[in-house]
């Protein structure tokens, strides 16, 4: 199962390289849904099997966010340094350049919101839901938002994380609902269910509403 998850990450990683391996958008999209299932899959078993008793969710967050956060910080670190580095030596300023031309347009709670869910992951979904509006500089939503003229998610400076997001997400649901019974998860699954067909029904743009 952790081979599987492996290659269906990889994927995801050759498919943001762009068309040199011949795989498209869709492609990830699938192997992103594929991974959450098997996530899920794999939380619930080492819930009932591994975590047990008094503080087993509090081990099991706590044993989750360790295995991501420490790395997560490593990549969000190395990649702000060399943003910075080709900003000051090669006059271009990759994941930073939101920052640097639009920091001072940006409300003071906009700025704070986005260089937390930098730091601390969360959020960083919600964000391809808003964008930043040019004449408040504060965070908006709209339903197009990945298509307006500066989408909130441009200041992510590790714009692939917002999948850690929902996996936190996850987590923080998981034990909360792997020990109810069958019909209240079977109730909770039809009314996902229920709710992505209306979202489909809608006239909403495929990202991010339906990818």
């Amino acid at each position: 199962m952790g081979l599987i998850r492996l290659l269906l990450a990889v994927t995801v990683v050759i498919n943001h390289t762009g068309p040199l391996f011949g795989f498209t958008f869709t492609d990830a999209y699938i192997a992103i849904k594929i991974f959450f299932v098997i996530s899920g899959f794999y939380m619930s078993l080492i819930l009932t099997e591994k975590y047990t008793g008094p503080g087993s969710c509090r081990l099991f967050l706590g044993n989750r966010f360790l295995r991501l956060f420490p790395s997560y910080w490593v990549v969000l670190a190395l990649s702000a340094l060399v943003s910075l580095a080709f900003w000051l030596f090669l006059d271009t300023s990759l994941l930073l350049g939101p920052w640097i031309t639009k920091l001072k347009t940006l409300d003071p709670a906009a700025a704070v919101a986005l260089a937390a869910a930098n730091l601390t992951v969360f959020g960083q979904d919600v964000l391809f839901f808003t964008h930043v509006d040019q004449a408040t500089g504060a965070l908006a939503f709209a339903t197009d938002a990945v298509y307006r003229p500066l989408p909130s998610w441009h200041f992510l400076i590790i714009p692939q994380a917002w999948t850690l997001a929902l996996e936190f997400f996850f987590y923080l649901l998981a034990p909360l609902l792997v020990r109810r019974n069958l019909k209240c998860i079977a109730a909770l699954v039809a009314a996902s269910f229920l709710f992505r067909a209306c979202i489909y029904g809608q006239d909403l743009p495929y990202d991010p509403w339906k990818q």
